[in-house]
Parts: structure tokens; sequence; C-alpha cells
């Protein structure tokens, strides 16, 4: 169960992946969602749409998930799985932070707001004690804050490894070039530029926008040596709009959703990602592996993989935007890129980052045969 699909959202394709596995394991699976913008799902897989009603996002989730559970006693599933919160799930793929650690900051009329209120309860229906829903945790450190919250029972709480994709892993050095060399020559890249990626559907939430201040406070000379290529889409307009204002429109290449994501990696100089707030940080693990030195912040669930890779450079928050344009500049020229670099691809083929799919399944395989014949979700 996913309120929305869209082909290039992590946790989308985590969700279709995930189903996908389960389908090659012998399982009939269904795909529930609210809204489905892409491709039609692969043969194997059923999509049953439970299209959103109202005026808020908050309103429509509601109704999807009402919608949901209304139709869940005719449809006979072993587990319901969900991937956004909400009430009468068996699993719960955690995909996102805790809400309510987050809302914390934004002050107390935040907290008064019918959104509040009506995601905090979703949150509850999942995390509080005797919810009885099983929760697959991407993060350790989300996973504390869930407890310190909700005082989740830990029996609920199941680790789940990285799922990342073994074609971001750093292939043979000759071919690693030429795959870096024809990604940059088709976007037009003389070898003095400094190629800055940035990747995520939500942009703001991924900090998007401190990067392209950050670009634009670099000195001159330095600056006009940099391209800043930012893959996914949604918000892709304010982004291109706030370049332009602030005098880098040129600098700045909003490509939108891409599907050559692994040759971007490899053509790359250094990912920036300076979330504001983010589970686990799919992106971060994927350049590691890949061989591009990274700058993340450290509310990352997997930054700490950069340290344990020495693959980069991770700040501590509160973010401090001119310690960040400081770090993205003393990077790009510093002589670690190379070590960085080796690392991270080391790092990649000698840590187990690629089994998360296979682990998950058999979670929930394990999970719905635990489930009481006969009671309802």
């Amino acid at each position: 169960m996913i309120f929305r699909w869209f082909p290039h959202g992590g946790l989308q394709r985590d969700f279709l992946a995930l189903a996908r596995r389960l389908a090659g394991r012998g399982h009939a699976v269904d795909l529930l969602a609210g809204s489905w913008d892409g491709p039609p799902p692969p043969e194997g897989l059923t999509l049953r749409l439970f299209p959103p009603r109202g005026l808020s996002n908050h309103d429509r989730n509601r109704s999807i998930a009402r919608q949901v559970l209304m139709a869940r006693p005719g449809l006979a599933y072993d587990a319901l799985v969900g991937f956004n919160r909400m009430p009468g799930l068996d699993v719960y793929y955690c995909g996102d932070g805790c809400y309510r650690a987050e809302a914390a900051r934004r002050g107390p009329l935040y907290r008064l707001t019918p959104r509040f209120r009506q995601m905090a309860a979703d949150e509850q229906a999942v995390f509080g004690r005797n919810a009885g829903t099983q929760i697959l945790m991407l993060s350790p450190r989300e996973q504390a804050r869930y407890v310190a919250l909700y005082g989740t029972e830990a029996e609920r709480l199941h680790p789940v490894p990285p799922m990342i994709g073994r074609d971001r892993r750093r292939p043979p050095e000759e071919e690693a070039a030429a795959r870096r060399r024809a990604f940059r020559r088709a976007l037009g890249l003389q070898r003095d530029i400094f190629l800055v990626l940035g990747i995520g559907a939500a942009m703001r939430t991924k900090g998007v926008d401190r990067t392209v201040r950050a670009l634009a406070a670099l000195p001159a000379d330095l600056r006009d040596r940099i391209r800043y290529l930012v893959i996914g889409g949604g918000e892709t307009g304010r982004i291109a709009r706030l370049a332009r204002r602030l005098g880098v429109g040129g600098q700045v290449l909003v490509a939108g959703p891409r599907d050559d994501v692994p040759d971007a990696l490899l053509a790359a100089d250094l990912l920036a990602h300076p979330a504001r707030r983010e589970n686990t940080g799919q992106a971060i693990l994927e350049a590691v592996v890949a061989g591009l030195p990274v700058l993340a912040t450290e509310n990352c669930g997997y930054s700490g993989h950069i340290r344990e890779a020495g693959a980069g450079r991770v700040l501590p928050e509160p973010f401090d935007r001119v310690a960040f344009s400081k770090t993205l500049a003393d990077m790009l020229v510093s002589p670690q890129r190379p070590a960085w670099s080796r690392n991270g691809a080391a790092y990649g083929r000698s840590y187990e980052l690629y089994g998360g799919l296979d682990h998950a399944a058999a979670l929930i395989e394990e999970l719905a045969a635990e489930r009481p014949e006969g009671v309802a979700a």
C-alpha cells in the first residue's frame, strides 16, 4: 500500500522492487495505491487504485486509508504491507523519518493544525504501544527517535540492511572512465569543469536550494568552473528560478528525472546532499559505492557510511550555510578526492550493502505467517 506512486521516488522504487521480489518468491501480490503516475506495473502484479478525495494532502491520504480498510475484509490478504503510515497495517516499511520529532521544531502553533493532528495520529497508529503493526526499520537513528517518543516494543522492530542496486557499484576503471567521459561529453563539459551532483524527488527536503545558495556564495573563479546537476522530479521550476535570481542560472542544470543515474555517479566529482531531514539517504550510499565523494549533513540516516568508508565529509547539525559553502569548495579542490573515491569503491566491494530486498521479503513472509488466522488488519 502506498498513497502515491511515481517512477523516480526512492520509496516508490522500493515499493515496486519489493513487490516484484515477493511475486518472484511465489506470492500473489496486489499493489494498492491512491494514484499511479507512470507505466503500468509489471506482469504478475495487480494494481488496485483507491482514488483520493479531499482538498489537502492529509485529507486525501486519510480518504485512501479509509477506502483500503473498508475493502480489506473482502480481499483476503495474508498481510497488508504499508509504505505510508496509516491505521490497520500488518507490516510497515519505515521509509520516512519520525514526523512528530520533526514537527517539534516548528513550534506550538503548527501542532494545532489539522495536518499535524492527522499525521501524528497515523504515526501513533503504527508506532504506539500495543498498536500491533510489525515495522521494518531502515535507520537505527530513526528507530531510536521513534522508541523515545512512542515506547514502541522492541519485538515489533525489525532492522533491514540497505537495499541499493548492484548496478550502483563502481565498475572496472576502464569502463568507469569511458562512461564518465561519455556522460560529461553529452552535457558539453570541459575537462576542467567540476560536476556536482544532487539527487532527490523532494528537492527542498534534500537541501537542493542549500547547494544552489552555496554555489552562489563561492568565489567567482571557482564558481565559474562548477556545474550543479540536479536529478529528480518536483520543485524543478522553483530551483531554476532561485538559481537565476542568485546569478548562477548558467551553473545549475535542472535535469528532472533520469534513468542514467549510475552514469551520473561516475561522471560527477562530488555528491552534495545537505538534507533538512532524511530517514536514510539512499543516494549517499549509492554515491559512496560508485566511488563518488560525498558531502552530507549528519541528520541523514546513511551519513555514517561516509565516515565508515572514509568517502567524504559529514557536517554537524544545526546546518551552517557558511560552513557548508566552505566545505563544498574545499572538497572540490582537495588532493584527498582520489582517496575518497578509492575508499568508497572499496567499501562497496567489501561490505554487505545489497541484500536488503531479500531480507525484507523474507521478513514479510515470516511476519505474515505468524499472523493469527482470522485477525482483521
